[in-house]
């Protein structure tokens, strides 16, 4: 049923109360009865009427009407109305503009056919605090006791008064390591979130609610726990800033189960953030939200982050990876800062376990490195005086990095480990001269006996900028029955003086830097075959899927020299197949000359593949529709017609005119000459 807040049919006919004299109260408006719960059936009843005070309605024809009214609590109402056998009822939904007997104006309308004795239906659109009329007829004009039911839920205000980011609700965090600040709110009927163009991480598309907070001047990443008892696949998205948009996205996570967590989200200190919280699948309900401050912990690492720069299958940067697909990943320091004299010593990096084991080689070393940390420091020439053991070596590069196992280190401090912790694998520094002697004579085995990567000897104030870059490869789609699904990569600095020779200690509170992911365990169709041609006027494209698992359907996007990439068209994909199915979309309208197609895949949770492009030839030149000049470029060799497809003449032109032509639709151009046809489309 659909409202009808835009027709407002005005009764003006047999009016009310002031023309009726029949001495049943429920014959009118002005005697309708209250409906006594909004919850509901029972309802109330009461005896049908005998009184036509309406004349009529758009689909009611009875005369016996019968006056029920309930105030609105909610935006959404569903009624059931029966009667005795074969009474047949049939209603309208009236409202006042006024909010009385006064301009009375129809909203929404309900009939059947056949015998009945009940009907249903659901109106929306409704203003809470507003008298609503329900006006029961017969269609067969029959009578007898007439009982309406109405559920009309109230939508809890806390609900909707955050459904738009300028209304954002203030959420004061805890003190920076105070724990977690946490809220009770919920999202019915509230507005949908954001929906940016393609397929991103951050879209809500359903029901969301926003927040707004600022970060303590010593915080330096921050926790956000969601959980729901009502939300199949919570989800948030974090941004920067108070403004609403230009958007920046800093963090976003799609949960299951009713939870959706992300622990050490890097922020910047007194600054305000923008969050939005949905449900992936359109739940709607209460939840549970935390954030928790934590610390700058880094001391000599200021700046630093980690970032997937590409993915091979097109998966979001941010996950979750498809299994198989080759994930690309960049940790940069920015101004490492040298506190008491400490070299950046080591880089320590952890990956979750959905990585497949190809991606590692001895010791747990990524396999393919395709950008190597560089080495900053150079050997500085000997102060004035006695000449210096490392003379030979000054304007050298300060030593190299190299790859360790775990335990090749030992942490030497009682600080980020206790003191006398073998240190974790990872990329060690070892100098190009003795710490011990200053002599150019390295101990290239030992990380423990050696400086990090600065001007030795010198510290100063010197600040150095790093990069390492490596790609991972996501295991197997037996990922899933195993758990093995974490997909998250951090990376841990450490400075000579926790661990190597160096015995000025500092740094000893860098804080790992996470960038978490999951891995996907719904598998787009593998498609094959993709391949097009023109004939007849029309492109014929098809293709063969190989295998679908949670596959929902098809998009087909079509560009040419004439115009922009744009969605065509859709096909339904059959879900889930082991076996070869064929498929076939036919584009009726294809432009004259080269065409571009290009199919994706869309699965059930709304991930996105792209299978390629074919390119089609439409051999004739005769029109074709310029939609960002809005006109049509004729080619034809004598005048033309322009017809709509149900045959009206729309124009005459010269046949080698741009016409400027606004209508949208699909028109026939005949050639008045030969009285060839050709179909265009102007959408």
């Amino acid at each position: 049923m659909n409202m009808k807040n835009t027709l407002l049919r005005t009764f003006s006919l047999v009016l009310f109360s002031s023309l009726i004299t029949n001495s049943y109260a429920q014959n009118n408006c002005a005697g309708s009865i209250p409906i006594a719960s909004l919850t509901g059936c029972p309802g109330t009843t009461i005896a049908s009427s005998n009184t036509n005070s309406l004349a009529a309605g758009s689909c009611e024809e009875g005369t016996n009407e019968t006056w029920f009214s309930f105030t609105a609590q909610g935006g959404t109402a569903d009624f059931t109305v029966t009667g005795p056998g074969g009474f047949r009822p049939e209603y309208l939904i009236v409202s006042s503009t006024t909010n009385d007997c006064n301009n009375l104006v129809e909203e929404d309308c309900a009939d059947a056919t056949g015998n009945y004795a009940g009907i249903t239906g659901t109106t929306t659109g409704l203003t809470p605090g507003d008298i609503y009329y329900v006006v029961v007829s017969s269609n067969g004009n029959a009578s007898g006791n007439v009982t309406v039911c109405v559920d009309n839920p109230a939508v809890v205000a806390s609900c909707v008064n955050n459904e738009e980011c300028a209304s954002a609700q203030i959420i004061t965090l805890n003190p920076t390591g105070g724990g977690a600040a946490c809220i009770t709110d919920c999202n019915n009927g509230a507005t949908p979130g954001i929906d940016f163009v393609g397929n991103n991480c951050e879209d809500q598309p359903f029901p969301a609610v926003w927040y707004e907070f600022t970060t303590s001047a010593a915080t330096g990443s921050i926790d956000i726990g969601l959980t729901s008892g009502t939300f199949s696949n919570p989800e948030f998205a974090l941004y920067l800033g108070n403004a609403c948009g230009p958007w920046t996205i800093v963090a976003c996570a799609e949960g299951v189960a009713g939870a959706a967590n992300m622990a050490g989200v890097n922020v910047a200190a007194n600054q305000t953030y923008i969050l939005a919280v949905s449900d992936a699948t359109g739940d709607e309900g209460n939840f549970n939200l935390c954030i928790t401050q934590n610390p700058d912990n880094s001391a000599c690492n200021t700046t630093d982050a980690i970032s997937v720069t590409s993915t091979s299958m097109g998966s979001p940067l941010a996950g979750p990876y498809q299994p198989g697909e080759q994930v690309n990943f960049c940790y940069t320091i920015t101004n490492w800062q040298m506190i008491n004299c400490n070299y950046l010593g080591a880089v320590v990096p952890t990956f979750g376990d959905c990585w497949d084991p190809s991606s590692f080689g001895a010791n747990g070393v990524p396999n393919t490195i395709t950008t190597a940390l560089n080495v900053n420091g150079v050997i500085q020439n000997c102060p004035p005086g006695p000449p210096c053991a490392y003379a030979g070596c000054a304007g050298t590069p300060s030593g190299s990095w190299s790859w360790f196992p775990a335990g090749a280190a030992v942490y030497n401090v009682n600080g980020y480990y206790p003191s006398g912790t073998p240190m974790p694998a990872g990329w060690y520094f070892l100098s190009s001269y003795s710490p011990l002697t200053g002599a150019c004579a390295p101990d290239p085995t030992d990380p423990d006996n050696t400086y990090g990567d600065g001007n030795f000897p010198a510290c100063g104030t010197n600040t150095f900028d790093y990069t390492v870059c490596f790609t991972l490869t996501a295991g197997p789609l037996g990922n899933c029955s195993t758990g093995t699904t974490d997909c998250t990569v951090s990376m841990k600095t450490f400075a000579d003086g926790e661990f190597g020779a160096w015995n000025n200690i500092g740094c000893t509170v860098d804080a790992a830097t996470t960038n978490p992911a999951g891995f996907s365990c719904l598998l787009p169709a593998t498609v094959e075959e993709y391949s097009g041609n023109y004939e007849n006027g029309v492109t014929n494209l098809s293709w063969t899927s190989v295998t679908e698992q949670n596959t929902d359907y098809f998009v087909i996007s079509r560009s040419s020299k004439y115009s922009e990439l744009k969605e065509i068209g859709q096909v339904k994909a059959a879900g889930n197949s082991e076996n070869e199915i064929k498929y076939r979309f036919v584009d009726n309208t294809p432009h004259p000359g080269p065409n571009y197609y290009k199919l994706e895949t869309v699965d059930k949770d709304g991930t996105r593949k792209h299978n390629g492009y074919v390119s089609v030839t439409a051999d004739f030149e005769y029109a074709f529709y310029n939609s960002e000049k809005q006109e049509i470029v004729l080619t034809y060799p004598s005048n033309v017609e322009i017809y709509t497809t149900d045959g009206k003449l729309v124009k005459t032109s010269n046949g080698t005119q741009n016409v400027p032509f606004d209508l949208n639709g699909i028109f026939l151009i005949r050639d008045l000459s030969t009285g060839i046809l050709q179909r265009i489309s102007t959408f």
